[in-house]
């Protein structure tokens, strides 16, 4: 177990694949349409992300999250949607990232996933992420 870079990895290929239990997405209050990893999974999944943020269940605010199961097929899809608030205080944030991770590990010994692929998060504390290391396989995709 360990902390895995992986990078290129596209949307329609990731989920079609075993490669990853879950995925961790991250999404700003104030990017409509969504963008970045969340935006084309979105595409990809036929705007489930986009019609949540419609119905209300999510606004992206920050320290928002949203567990999210879905089908894509045959496949049971797990999404742990993170809020980022405003896409102008993205900046590294210590807390933030430690906040996330530590969700993320709540999130990770509830549903006993073994791959999680983290997407969008470009603006977390790499310092943080790195202490994650041997917990879990995190898949930190861009």
């Amino acid at each position: 177990m360990g902390l895995v870079t992986a990078q290129h990895h596209h949307p329609e290929t990731i989920l079609q694949s075993a490669e990853v239990d879950a995925f961790v997405v991250a999404c700003f209050e104030d990017e409509r349409p969504l963008l970045g990893a969340i935006g084309e999974f979105d595409w990809w999944l036929i705007q489930r992300f986009s019609n949540a943020i419609r119905s209300g269940v999510f606004s992206g605010s920050r320290f928002e999250r949203v567990y999210m199961p879905m089908k894509l097929g045959r496949r049971q899809l797990h999404f742990l949607v993170l809020g980022q608030g405003t896409k102008d205080n993205a900046g590294r944030s210590v807390h933030n990232t430690k906040t996330c991770l530590k969700e993320l590990h709540a999130f990770q010994q509830q549903f006993r996933f073994r791959k999680i692929g983290i997407f969008g998060t470009d603006h977390w504390d790499e310092s943080v992420v790195k202490t994650m290391e041997g917990e879990f396989d995190l898949w930190i995709m861009s």
